[in-house]
């Protein structure tokens, strides 16, 4: 990415004195989801000062979803005892339409997630355009990479009942990709979409929306959609908001979807090691600076023996844009390869604050003062903290994250509206 001056970010936050903040985002839209508890895997040091490696990140959901910013989330796939084909339920309730179990279809919207059948272990990867209870019509062309050994187990509708619908098969094309072209009517099939699997039980796949494309000879274009959510199972409804559709030159969003776990879909019953507790937070040594803001110390961690442990603690403030939340304490630390960063925040205005609808990343700065990359992953126990109440932010670094940590000298932790404003303690226009 394009490096930008530490002064140059800061300005056009405008750091608020007094109130020191806190951030995560999980996205730069500052939607989130339901990021879930992050494990030890994300540099956070144990008792002894080593770093932790035992447990996998997003350990107790199995899935990490990389949004088209590079923003990543965890998430938990939707859950049933039905095989794929009786949760989908395509032409029952709505002629040629889905009609999901659980009703997550939104009008004018792609939706996906990865879906378990808990009787036999099996997973899928759904898609469904548009809701059977509304909806304009419209066309989609998707493009699924990794997809090697599943297969179709829905369609949404079948071939060939319609001309304008081309579903590529897993070995007919020349890589492990491939394409779909969907497109249904408001009057007559008000939803398309479908399901490739079983997905393996360990999978890396990448899906992208385009703006045009082909498979099997027939090309169109994105319409009738204006957004890309991600469901999270364990949070059905408030889905991931990972793209927006404004017009005809959004161009291609491509995600990445791959599990951590060994295929069980996250259980991590009887994990002692994981991160996610509310004692997340720092020790209490961060300092309060003359402009308000907050600052923590930049000392490495010894080991018993006296030598520094694989992790490094970094310098940093906070700055915050928002009213409403206050924070209380911020710390980080770098491996060679990995980032760890605790925030707590404390609700000190008069609603309950949805974190994921603020904007919160740790921003990484080299020794010139130049970003060297942003965070913006965390999992935290209390993501909507009611006035009065803490909430523990854990931030990791993601798999879409390629930097090198050991050129970070110190950091930043953000707090903004995003690009939607959505977040109760967003400034009114």
């Amino acid at each position: 990415m394009g490096q930008k001056h530490r002064r140059e970010v800061l300005g056009a936050l405008g750091v608020a004195a007094g109130i020191g903040l806190s951030g995560c985002s999980a996205d730069d839209s500052g939607n989130g989801g339901t990021d879930e508890t992050i494990s030890d895997d994300n540099g956070d040091m144990d008792d002894t000062g080593e770093t932790d490696t035992a447990t996998p990140r997003c350990a107790d959901t199995g899935i990490v979803v990389e949004g088209p910013d590079e923003t990543t989330h965890c998430v938990a796939a939707v859950e049933s005892d039905l095989s794929i084909e009786e949760y989908y339920r395509f032409d029952t309730e709505t002629q040629n339409s889905s009609a999901l179990v659980d009703g997550m279809e939104v009008t004018d919207a792609t939706i996906s997630f990865v879906y378990r059948n808990t009787a036999t272990g099996d997973r899928s990867l759904v898609v469904v355009h548009d809701s059977p209870d509304g909806g304009t019509g419209g066309a989609a062309v998707m493009t699924f990479q990794g997809a090697d050994g599943t297969e179709w187990l829905v369609k949404d509708d079948p071939e060939p009942r319609s001309s304008s619908e081309a579903y590529e098969v897993p070995g007919e094309t020349d890589d492990d990709s491939i394409s779909v072209v969907w497109g249904w009517s408001g009057d007559t099939s008000l939803t398309d979409g479908g399901a490739i699997g079983p997905l393996d039980e360990s999978f890396d796949i990448t899906v992208t929306h385009h703006q045009e494309g082909t498979a099997r000879e027939t090309t169109s274009s994105r319409d009738g959609v204006d957004r890309w959510l991600f469901v999270d199972g364990a949070d059905l409804d408030d889905p991931i908001e990972l793209a927006e559709f404004t017009d005809e030159n959004s161009g291609d969003k491509s995600i990445r979807v791959s599990t951590t776990d060994g295929g069980d879909g996250g259980d991590t019953a009887g994990d002692e090691d994981s991160s996610g507790d509310d004692t997340g937070g720092s020790d209490g040594d961060g300092e309060t600076t003359d402009d308000g803001s907050t600052e923590s110390g930049d000392d490495s961690t010894p080991t018993e023996e006296g030598e520094e442990t694989p992790t490094r603690e970094l310098s940093g403030e906070a700055s915050n844009d928002l009213t409403g939340l206050e924070v209380v304490d911020h710390e980080a630390a770098v491996g060679e390869e990995s980032f760890s960063g605790t925030v707590t925040v404390r609700n000190v205005g008069d609603e309950t604050a949805t974190l994921v609808d603020h904007a919160i990343d740790f921003k990484l700065y080299e020794t010139d003062e130049s970003i060297l990359t942003s965070i913006g992953s965390w999992g935290s126990e209390n993501k909507e903290p009611a006035p009065g109440e803490e909430s523990v932010m854990e931030f990791f670094d993601g798999p879409a994250v390629d930097a090198d940590f050991s050129l970070v000298e110190s950091y930043v932790v953000e707090l903004t509206c995003g690009n939607f404003e959505t977040g109760v303690y967003c400034p009114e226009e």
